[in-house]
């Protein structure tokens, strides 16, 4: 389409809106007057710049330069004599009409974009500081946690370190009491010494004490007699709980395994593969070791060794069935009663003797 056509196409139309709107100007301007005045006002606008173009070309005196012929150029003064009387009107009649309101819905629309876009500035800045207040309290958080573990971490090095401390001053005491006891017994022969803490078991156990720690006894002193060559029965581990509940603890008990051939040794006496066996060991362990004669050099001595071994625990299982006898006549409550109920405690050393000597025969 020629620039020309184009022109009168715009002029076609602004005309068209142009009377529409000359016809309703005695009321208030609707909405869709409203949107004719702005489409005229484009127009105009839009055209504006090829009808000066369109002028300087028509005024132009020279022959050789002129753009249009004779009939073009009638043509195109009538279409910018149209533009002229539309913007005439335009000017003078729509103009003071539309403008005021035009420009006031301009202002209304200007400022609900402004309230719009300040709604949501402030949405955006409530948002933000809710942002900042959720980092700021999960950093205060990561804080907290990161103090609380440090003041745990702390607590639990300085719990360890004072475990440490009394498992270490717990050793030396043990050590301290082992020597104490080896002192008692120092120029006491071994059955001397399985006489001395059956006379303590007897003065300070029940009944039932005294009967189940004796089996203890048997079994432990059996079980090594019965497998000479395991040598983990031959270690006792001091601080093992179920043998501190069932022998350990009892009084008599440790001076009668020192009788039975158990020395009191730390773990540079214990084999490894002994050790190895054994979970959560301390540097200062205690442990009740038998050792063992060598079979190839001292053979006789190992014979001895392990002829002992079996008379202390058939020893043991005559004390046992004493003891069941001596507690029969007490009755169900008996194994409450003092181990003294059964006898006079010379009565029981004196039947270990004696079964001590029987079977050394």
């Amino acid at each position: 389409m020629t620039e020309f056509k184009k022109v009168t196409a715009a002029l076609d139309e602004a005309d068209d809106i142009k009377g529409r709107l000359g016809g309703a100007l005695d009321g208030a301007p609707t909405e869709d007057m409203k949107a004719a005045y702005k489409s005229l006002k484009a127009i105009l606008e839009g055209v504006m710049p090829t009808i000066v173009k369109m002028k300087r070309r028509c005024a132009e005196p020279d022959p050789e330069l002129q753009t249009y012929g004779p009939k073009m150029k009638e043509k195109v003064l009538g279409a910018i004599d149209r533009y002229e009387g539309i913007e005439t009107v335009f000017e003078e009649n729509l103009k003071p009409v539309f403008e005021e309101v035009v420009e006031t819905e301009a202002r209304r629309l200007a400022e609900k974009d402004q309230q719009t876009r300040d709604a949501e500035e402030a949405e955006w800045q409530e948002s933000e500081r809710a942002r900042k207040k959720a980092f700021l309290e999960r950093d205060q958080q990561r804080q907290a946690e990161a103090e609380a573990a440090r003041v745990a971490e702390v607590a639990e090095a300085n719990q360890q370190a004072q475990r440490e401390a009394d498992e270490k001053q717990a050793e030396l005491d043990a050590m301290k009491r082992e020597q104490e006891e080896l002192a008692k017994l120092e120029g006491l022969s071994l059955d001397e010494r399985i006489q001395v803490g059956v006379r303590n078991m007897w003065t300070s156990l029940r009944v039932g004490e005294i009967r189940e720690l004796v089996d203890a006894l048997g079994g432990l002193v059996g079980g090594v007699a019965s497998c000479p060559d395991d040598i983990r029965r031959r270690a006792i581990r001091l601080k093992n709980h179920s043998f501190q509940a069932g022998i350990g603890s009892k009084p008599g008990a440790i001076v009668v395994l020192l009788g039975c051939g158990f020395d009191h040794a730390g773990r540079d006496k214990i084999p490894a593969p002994v050790l190895a066996d054994m979970q959560e060991l301390g540097s200062r362990e205690r442990f009740l070791w038998m050792a063992e004669p060598d079979l190839n050099t001292h053979y006789e001595e190992w014979v001895e060794w392990q002829d002992r071994l079996m008379r202390l625990s058939s020893t043991f299982d005559k004390v046992s069935k004493y003891l069941t006898r001596k507690g029969a006549p007490l009755g169900q409550r008996g194994a409450e009663l003092p181990a003294t109920s059964m006898g006079d405690v010379e009565d029981i050393v004196k039947v270990v003797a004696q079964a001590l000597q029987a079977e050394a025969e």
